[in-house]
């Protein structure tokens, strides 16, 4: 072999390397990418549920009247002071579903003060605390 097809292939080879290693960076930040987008995602619809919670929250009078609000195919449920609801992917009601919405009321003297947390697979992504005051203390 002479001494310059040698070197083109050496030269061939040490190309195919690098881009083989630029190949496995990029492919690394595309995961990455992808994953926090997913996140962000997650986020996002947590944001949108808990929004939704706290309108039905403070329009209701009581846990009760909360839950039934939420409960659309069976998926809310009343624990003395707290409803918690469930939701699939796509934010529609499922007593399966992997997003969980907790709405926990403590009522004190003329006020309801709310929390309102929102869970994907058991883990908080979002907390949304308000209130409102009672009809009989309202002017």
């Amino acid at each position: 072999m002479k001494k310059r097809e040698l070197s083109f292939l050496i030269e061939l080879l040490s190309m195919a390397v690098v881009f083989i290693f630029v190949i496995m960076i990029l492919s690394r930040i595309y995961a990455y990418s992808l994953s926090q987008a997913q996140e962000a995602g997650r986020l996002n619809d947590a944001v949108i549920l808990a929004s939704n919670a706290a309108e039905v929250f403070l329009a209701s009078d009581d846990p009760e009247e909360i839950r039934d609000v939420l409960n659309e195919e069976n998926n809310a449920v009343l624990n003395g002071e707290d409803v918690s609801s469930t939701y699939n992917d796509d934010l529609k009601a499922d007593p399966n579903g992997k997003m969980k919405v907790e709405i926990h009321s403590d009522p004190k003297d003329d006020f309801v003060y709310g929390t309102i947390r929102v869970y994907y697979e058991e883990e908080l992504l979002y907390e949304l605390e308000t209130g409102y005051l009672k009809k009989e203390a309202r002017p």
